[in-house]
C-alpha cells in the first residue's frame, strides 16, 4: 500500500469540483449565507 500523495496549491480549474466536494461532505451542516 505504497501511494504517492502530491500536495499542491489549488488551481482555478479546481474551484468548482472542490466546492462540490466540500458541500457534499458537510451536507448536514452546510447552509448558504
Amino acid at each position: 500500500m505504497d501511494k504517492d500523495i502530491i500536495i499542491r496549491l489549488e488551481r482555478e480549474e479546481d474551484y468548482r469540483e472542490n466546492e462540490n466536494l466540500i458541500r457534499e461532505s458537510f451536507w448536514n451542516v452546510y447552509c448558504p449565507g
